[in-house]
């Protein structure tokens, strides 16, 4: 039987890992950059082929805190050297709400009841503030009560 879980993260880089050290594979599915620059993806954890989980998340990463921190009139050269200072930095992603996680197996409950966090660094947590402050979209939450509302009978 599946479970749906909504989980408080810090680091998802960190919670993806977590799944890959007990065994699991995580393979990244559809992905989407807003308007407002956040992020929203998908992952399946995998046991062999058996998808056992599924990871929901909207977040902002390193691409966002480079180019939060350009001048509203950053031109094009200005954005892509952004984008590629981020790219060489490596890669956070920190959840701008809380994560949706699917989990279709029993066990998995226990691996993410103790799962704690922190951010996974100062501009990780600097950029999720900013984030919040100036636009704090609810993406999960909207589709969430789209989903799960009960629906009109023709």
């Amino acid at each position: 039987m599946s479970r749906m879980v909504l989980m408080v993260v810090k680091d998802l880089n960190n919670l993806l890992n977590l799944f890959r050290s007990r065994g699991y594979s995580v393979v990244e599915g559809t992905h989407a950059v807003l308007e407002d620059g956040s992020e929203v993806g998908t992952w399946s954890i995998r046991q062999g082929e058996e998808e056992v989980a599924e990871v929901l998340s909207h977040y902002v990463d390193t691409h966002y805190y480079e180019l939060m921190k350009l001048p509203s009139s950053a031109g094009d050269s200005e954005i892509i050297d952004a984008l590629m200072r981020a790219e060489l930095r490596g890669i956070w992603r920190v959840p701008v709400e809380p994560v949706v996680l699917v989990l279709r197996r029993d066990e998995l409950e226990s691996v993410v009841d103790s799962y704690r966090d922190e951010y996974p660094s100062e501009e990780a947590r600097e950029a999720a503030k900013h984030y919040l402050e100036r636009y704090r979209r609810e993406v999960i939450r909207e589709l969430l009560r789209d989903v799960l509302k009960p629906q009109d009978r023709i």
